[in-house]
C-alpha cells in the first residue's frame, strides 16, 4: 500500500537533504579557506573549528 506524502513534506525533505550535503562539503574546506584566502593563523582556525 502506497501512502501519499504531502508536497510540502517532500519539498522540505529535498531542501533538508541539499542543505546537509552542502554543509558536509564545505566543512573540510573551511580551514583551507581561512588560511589561504583570509590569511588567518592557526589560533583563529582552531577557534572556528572548536565552535
Amino acid at each position: 500500500m502506497l501512502r501519499f506524502v504531502p508536497r510540502t513534506v517532500l519539498i522540505l525533505g529535498i531542501v533538508s537533504f541539499l542543505n546537509d550535503t552542502a554543509s558536509e562539503m564545505i566543512t573540510p574546506m573551511l580551514p583551507l579557506f581561512l588560511t589561504a584566502t583570509l590569511g588567518a593563523g592557526p589560533a583563529v582556525v582552531g577557534l572556528v573549528e572548536g565552535v
